[in-house]
């Protein structure tokens, strides 16, 4: 078990899962961000050693890990969805203005044929 300062050191996997790499070696896939030498973002690591997910940690053939979210199909999804709505000026500051939704029709939202050319703060 890691003590509390190398855990503070190590590197933070998010959106991960163990995956099957060969018959009995096990890695992990993941978004990784403070690693002292790759640049955040999708990694895969070496072989996994150890898990402790209530813990928070993995260690792996060369590298400890704090572990962040597990990987949720569902939430990565969501997480693209607004990502692209926000490069394409459909989603502005992330906040949805009450009466956006149309009650009649839970769920969508109607035409933005108002909205401003530049994204701006909603605020209520």
């Amino acid at each position: 078990m890691p003590t509390e300062e190398e855990l503070a050191g190590a590197p933070l996997l998010s959106a991960w899962y163990l995956y099957p790499a060969r018959p009995g070696v096990l890695v992990l896939v993941g978004d990784v961000s403070g690693h002292p030498t790759l640049k955040d973002g999708p990694v895969t690591t070496s072989r996994v050693l150890a898990v402790d997910e209530a813990a928070g940690w993995a260690q792996t053939l060369n590298r400890l890990y704090k572990l962040g979210p597990k990987y949720s199909p569902k939430r990565r999804f969501l997480d693209d969805y607004i990502e692209e709505a926000r490069r394409e000026g459909r989603l502005v500051s992330g906040l949805v203005p009450p009466g956006t939704v149309r009650e009649e029709q839970p769920g969508e939202l109607p035409p933005l044929e108002d909205a401003p050319d530049e994204p701006q703060d909603w605020k209520p």
